[in-house]
Formats: C-alpha cells, sequence, structure tokens
C-alpha cells in the first residue's frame, strides 16, 4: 500500500478513480498505518489524507480514526495544515465529541487552523452562514461549540480554559477570517450568555450594536436570527440594538423576515422590556415585506391555538393590532391586505371580531383563489354568512374570473345558511362572477 501511494500521490492521478477513499472506509487499520509510515518519513501525501480524512469523519469511523491520528496530525508540518484545512476542520468537527484524552491535540489542531487563516483578505459574503458554515474558521469554530456542549452545560457555570480562549481569540475584529467563527457564535449567543453573561457582555454582545462597523453588527444579527429564540434577559441586554435593528431590516436579506417575526412575538408577549411606543415605532419601521411577515407570525399563532383560537385573538391579536399594529394608511398595500385577510380568516370564532377590526385594511386580492380556499375550509361562509358576505365583497374584484370555482363554493354556503342573501347586491354581483364562466349557482 505504501508502494502504491508513493506511486499515485499527485493531484494529477486523482482525477481517475480508484478506491483509495473506499478502502479508507473499510480498512482504517492499514490505510492508516500507510499514510503515518509515509508521515514519519516526512512524506505527508495531502491529497490521499485529504480523502481519508472525509472518510474517517463518518460517524463509525471517527473515535477510531481520532484516536490514532491525532497526535501525529496535531504535530504535522504547517504547509500540511494550511493545504489540509478544509478536511482538518470538517473532521474535527465530526470528532468534537470523541475527544477523549487527546484534548490536547484538538486545541492544537484547532488553533493552528485559526492561524492559517489570520492574514486572509476579507470577502463580501452573499450568504454569510452558508459560507461561516462551510470556512475552515467556521468548522473550527463549530467543532469547539460541540465540544463544550459535549461535556454539559448549567447556569452560571462560566467559560473557561481552551474554550474561553479559541471563542475570546474568534472575537478580534480586527481579522477578516474570524467572522466565520463570530456568526456562529451568535448563533449560540443565547446559551453563551447563559452559562457566561459577563464574558458574553464583554466580548459578543458588542458585536450587535449597529455603532460598530455596519458589516460586524450585520454578521452578528444574521448568526441570532438564523434560528431565533425569546430569553428576555438576553434580549434586555441587547434592548436599544434589537429596537434599532428595524432601520436595518433590507441590510439583512434573507434573514429578515426572522427578525419581522420576532418583534412580533416579543410584542404579542407583552413583557416589560420595552414600551408599547417602542414596539410600535419598531414596527413601523418595518417595510412592507416586513409586515406581511409580522401578520402571518399573527395568523400562525392564531392557527396554532387550534380550539382557543377565540381566546388567542381577544388576549393577544387583537390587542397586537390596536396598539402595536401601524395606523398609517399608507402601507396599506395588496400584499399587506391579502395576509391580514388571511389573519381574519384564522381568527376561527373570533371571525365577525376580526373581520370587523380590520376590514379597513382590505383590499381586492389579485390571486385571492387561496384566499378563497381558506374562507372555505374555515366553514365561515356557513357559520358567519353575513359577515363572510361582506368579506368576499370586499376582496373579490369584478375582473377575477380565475377565482370562480372557489367563489362558487364559498356563495352555495352562505345562501344555505342565509337563504335571503340572493336579494343582497353584493350577493348579486359575486354572483355574476360565477355565471360568466358558465357555472350557475
Amino acid at each position: 500500500m505504501v508502494d502504491w501511494l508513493l506511486e499515485h500521490k499527485g493531484v494529477d492521478d486523482l482525477h481517475l478513480e480508484d478506491d483509495w477513499r473506499e478502502r479508507c472506509r473499510k480498512d482504517f487499520r492499514r490505510t492508516a498505518i500507510a499514510l503515518l509510515h509515509l508521515a514519519a518519513r516526512g512524506e505527508w501525501i495531502t491529497d490521499r489524507w485529504r480523502q481519508a480524512l472525509q472518510a474517517w469523519s463518518e460517524a463509525e469511523l471517527v473515535a477510531r480514526s481520532w484516536r490514532g491520528v491525532a497526535v501525529p496530525l496535531a504535530n504535522a508540518p504547517d504547509a500540511v495544515i494550511e493545504e489540509l484545512d478544509h478536511a482538518i476542520a470538517w473532521w474535527l468537527k465530526a470528532a468534537a465529541k470523541s475527544v477523549g484524552d487527546q484534548r490536547d491535540q484538538f486545541f492544537t489542531l484547532v488553533r493552528r487552523l485559526l492561524a492559517v487563516h489570520r492574514e486572509e483578505i476579507e470577502q463580501n459574503d452573499n450568504d454569510a452562514i452558508s459560507v461561516a458554515i462551510n470556512h475552515p474558521v467556521g468548522m473550527a469554530t463549530e467543532a469547539v461549540l460541540d465540544f463544550w456542549r459535549s461535556a454539559g452545560l448549567e447556569d452560571d457555570q462560566g467559560l473557561r480554559g481552551e474554550v474561553a480562549e479559541v471563542f475570546t481569540r474568534v472575537c478580534e475584529g480586527s481579522i477578516p477570517a474570524f467572522r466565520h467563527g463570530r456568526i456562529l457564535l451568535c448563533t449560540s449567543a443565547i446559551t453563551l450568555f447563559r452559562v457566561d453573561r459577563t464574558w458574553t457582555a464583554e466580548f459578543l454582545l458588542p458585536q450587535f450594536d449597529w455603532q460598530q462597523p455596519h458589516h460586524t453588527a450585520l454578521l452578528a444579527w444574521t448568526g441570532y436570527l438564523w434560528s431565533p429564540r425569546l430569553y428576555r434577559p438576553l434580549l434586555e441586554a441587547i434592548k436599544d440594538e434589537f429596537l434599532e435593528t428595524a432601520r436595518h431590516y433590507v441590510d439583512l436579506g434573507r434573514i429578515a423576515e426572522q427578525y419581522a417575526a420576532l418583534l412580533t412575538f416579543v410584542a404579542l408577549e407583552e413583557g416589560d422590556i420595552f414600551t408599547k411606543a417602542q414596539l410600535r415605532a419598531a414596527t413601523a419601521g418595518l417595510p412592507e415585506e416586513g409586515l406581511v411577515r409580522a401578520a402571518q407570525t399573527l395568523a400562525d399563532g392564531l392557527q396554532g391555538a387550534t380550539d382557543r383560537r377565540v381566546e388567542y385573538w381577544q388576549n393577544r391579536a387583537k390587542p397586537y393590532l390596536t396598539s402595536i399594529w401601524p395606523k398609517s394608511h399608507d402601507i396599506r398595500t395588496p400584499p399587506v391586505s391579502e395576509k391580514l385577510a388571511q389573519l381574519i380568516i384564522a381568527s376561527g370564532g373570533a371571525f365577525p371580531d376580526a373581520f370587523g377590526t380590520l376590514r379597513g385594511w382590505l383590499l381586492p386580492v389579485h390571486d385571492s383563489d387561496y384566499t378563497l380556499n381558506l374562507l372555505s375550509e374555515a366553514g365561515h361562509c356557513a357559520t358567519f354568512p353575513r359577515d363572510a358576505l361582506a368579506f368576499l365583497d370586499l376582496i373579490v374584484s369584478g375582473e377575477q374570473m380565475w377565482v370562480a370555482n372557489e367563489l362558487r363554493e364559498c356563495l352555495i354556503a352562505i345562501r344555505t345558511a342565509w337563504p335571503q342573501a340572493v336579494d343582497d347586491q353584493r350577493f348579486a354581483r359575486l354572483e355574476i362572477i360565477v355565471r360568466q364562466t358558465g357555472r350557475p349557482l
């Protein structure tokens, strides 16, 4: 095997299919001994090491490979670490929960990976999270996070030793490549805050301040909002920064909707961290797509309340809409109106009250077939025929022939529950839309 490796070690050989990676998977002992034998002679065949580390990162081999290879790899030449940085980082992440007695080698490799990228030039990351989790610095940071969590965590136990050292180093804003680690630390901001509030307040929370360089705060909020949760003590610590983020909504890109949803959820909770005026101002600062996401959050809450929708409407959704939701009809756009129409439908038994509260926001919905289908499935046309007819009159224009099927089902249900509806001018107008498609009621 050593002879074969010496004959097939160059990149030029690797475009040909061979079974080296599969052999590393099936015969760890011999493949590892062959690579280590050559490494001891100063011959690090990095292309083959890269394939081997990929194979050994799999669950059934990672612990065994870590025990056998961690020590020599931690002592490899700098050029080898640099060339194998991605493969080593991936392997480290896989081995983070299997470190055992070789803790020193684990942190040696982490430090060496960080050192490799100290001089890296900053680039524009269009998808910062994806870039981070595939960058050696990001993977090394994730490995330390996984190692740290695997030991079991408790509130206020503090960050200690090598973990604190690595996390502190990654928070150095002067090193561009470390941003990949910082954004991943921010995804764990709540856990870090609970375990060591002092360290987090000193090193991590300043990253969220929009007074910092713009890209620093943007990365921090992108990380936190990747999978946001409401933890009141942390939110109180970054209260001003959280409110200010509404002004940077567009900058957040694809993650922005997560902010709108979290802001809405915070407002629905009605805690003592923010005043209604502060929440109202932040919500008013959201662009159209942010308000659509806020309305969707309300609708999701109502749907999730199932048989307690009336209670949810009365105690949460309606107070939010009357005290937090913007009052200016400048934001009464078709997308916002459509989402509010769906919110009304989601209110269940509170449909008449929800409609009465929000009817001034309703406009004809361009693609109303989905909304009409929701209305039909909710049963409101049969349960609340008068309100349902008024609702349909506001959201269905005379040009929407493509909604005739859904509209027909709604009108039949209204007529069955309220026969006098046929004498209503609104019913007659909507019936014409159906009849124009050749389908009488």
